[in-house]
Parts: structure tokens; C-alpha cells; sequence
């Protein structure tokens, strides 16, 4: 394969990439002054992560991709701030893997894709980085925010018919 050949292959994958690209980047945004208004987050990463995350190229079904990211974020969320409440500090890397194994664990037990399962021990990761610097309701109520807003966009406004997808 030559090197133009493979150029072409990358812009074009690029160019199929675009709009998707934008709407998420754009809903990100939205999500994150959404969640600062409303609820006073300063940084309010889990209202941009859940819109991005409702967007992501590809997905056959948005309205399922963002119920998962709700019960899989969700999952994290409780499970990380159980950690931070109940799991020693003690070796950080000790905590993460317990906290992980346990946020992995809980949300398999729902019964959802293994992407469910992946949110919920990379929520739980955040959080631990985060710290307690915001309750666990409030990074619900962001996530709730985004996956609001990444349904808007998937499901309304960036939907060549937003009657037939309803």
C-alpha cells in the first residue's frame, strides 16, 4: 500500500468523521455550561463526558447507549464514593484496583454490554482522582445533564427526520 494510498484512506475516514465529531464537541460544550449553571459545578466533567459519550460515531442506538452510560456512570459513582468513604488510603494503587474490581463487578450485575461495565470502573477512577470535591448527587445530576443533552442532539437536532426517529 502506498503512502498516498493510505493518506487518502486516513482524510477520508476524517471526512466521515466530521459532523459526528462536531456535534459531540458541540454537545460537550452545552452539557458543561448546562451543568455550571444549573447546579454550580465548577468542573463539571461528567455532564461533558455523558453528552460525548451519547455521541460517539456509530452507535446503533443512542437512547440505549445513553441509558447504559447513566446505570454504568452511575454505578461508578456510588462505588467510588463508597471508596472514599470506606477503602483506606493506604496504597493508592491498592485502593484503585479495589475500587475498579468493585465498580467492574457491581455493573456487571445488571446485565448490560461490557461498555456499561467499563463506565462504571472509569466513573469510579474519576472520582478517586477528583476526590470528594462534589457529592455523589451532584455528578448524577451532571450526568443526567448530558446524557439529556446528547439525546437532544442524537435523537432531535442533528436527525435528518426527529418525527420518524420518535
Amino acid at each position: 500500500m502506498g503512502t498516498r494510498s493510505l493518506g487518502r484512506r486516513i482524510v477520508g475516514r476524517m471526512r466521515g468523521s466530521l459532523r459526528d465529531a462536531a456535534t459531540a464537541a458541540v454537545a460537550g460544550v452545552i452539557a458543561w455550561g448546562l451543568a455550571r449553571m444549573l447546579f454550580g459545578q465548577p468542573a463539571p466533567a461528567f455532564a461533558a463526558i455523558s453528552a460525548i459519550v451519547c455521541l460517539a460515531p456509530g452507535l446503533p442506538s443512542p437512547r440505549g447507549q445513553a441509558v447504559g452510560l447513566v446505570i454504568g456512570v452511575g454505578t461508578g459513582i456510588v462505588v467510588g464514593e463508597l471508596a472514599l468513604l470506606f477503602v483506606p488510603e493506604g496504597p493508592p494503587l491498592l485502593r484503585l484496583g479495589a475500587t475498579t474490581f468493585a465498580a467492574i463487578l457491581s455493573a456487571s450485575a445488571w446485565g448490560y454490554p461490557p461498555v456499561v461495565a467499563i463506565q462504571s470502573a472509569v466513573s469510579a477512577v474519576l472520582i478517586l482522582t477528583l476526590g470528594p470535591v462534589a457529592g455523589g448527587p451532584v455528578r448524577m445530576l451532571d450526568v443526567m445533564t448530558g446524557a439529556a443533552v446528547g439525546l437532544l442532539f442524537s435523537q432531535v437536532l442533528v436527525t435528518p427526520d426527529p418525527l420518524r426517529r420518535m
